[in-house]
C-alpha cells in the first residue's frame, strides 16, 4: 500500500437506513443526535390492528393520527434509540401536539426525551410514506 499522504479520520455520526419496494431512505446526523429513518406503504397498517402497537396513553392521545404513520415513527425511534428485541412495541411511546399533531416526544418506559419527525410522502415510482426521527442522544 502506497503512502500518499491522506489520512482517514472518524467522524461520530448517527446513521439509519430503510428500504421498501425497491425505494430505500438514509439519514445522517452528528454523532451527538440519535437518527431514525422508516419507510411504508400508505395505509399498510388498518386502523384496528393499531391496538397492538400503540401503548394506553397514545390510544387516546394519537387516536387521530393514521396509524401506519405512527407505525412508521415507532420504527424510526426504534431504531434511534437501538432498543431490544425483546421489549414490546408498546413500551415506546410517541406525544403529539394536540393543534399540529406534529410529533414533540418519545418516550421508553416512562423517560421522555424531545424529538422531532420530517415526514416525507414519495409518489414516483410508488407511493410511499417515509418518516426521518431525530432525537437528541443527550437526553436522558
Amino acid at each position: 500500500m502506497r503512502r500518499t499522504g491522506h489520512s482517514w479520520t472518524p467522524l461520530p455520526l448517527s446513521v439509519s437506513i430503510a428500504h421498501r419496494d425497491g425505494v430505500a431512505i438514509a439519514a445522517a446526523y452528528d454523532g451527538a443526535t440519535l437518527i431514525g429513518v422508516d419507510i411504508e406503504r400508505p395505509h399498510a397498517v388498518a386502523p384496528e390492528h393499531s391496538r397492538y402497537f400503540r401503548g394506553p396513553r397514545e390510544r387516546d392521545a394519537s387516536r387521530d393520527v393514521d396509524a401506519t404513520l405512527v407505525w412508521v415513527l415507532k420504527e424510526a425511534a426504534w431504531k434511534a434509540l437501538g432498543l431490544r428485541n425483546d421489549l414490546p412495541f408498546t413500551a415506546l411511546e410517541l406525544d403529539f401536539a394536540r393543534d399540529t399533531r406534529e410529533l414533540r416526544a418519545v418516550s421508553i418506559e416512562g423517560a421522555w426525551i424531545g424529538a422531532r419527525a420530517h415526514v416525507i410522502r414519495l409518489s414516483h415510482p410508488r407511493e410511499l410514506l417515509a418518516a426521518v426521527l431525530v432525537m437528541d442522544a443527550r437526553a436522558p
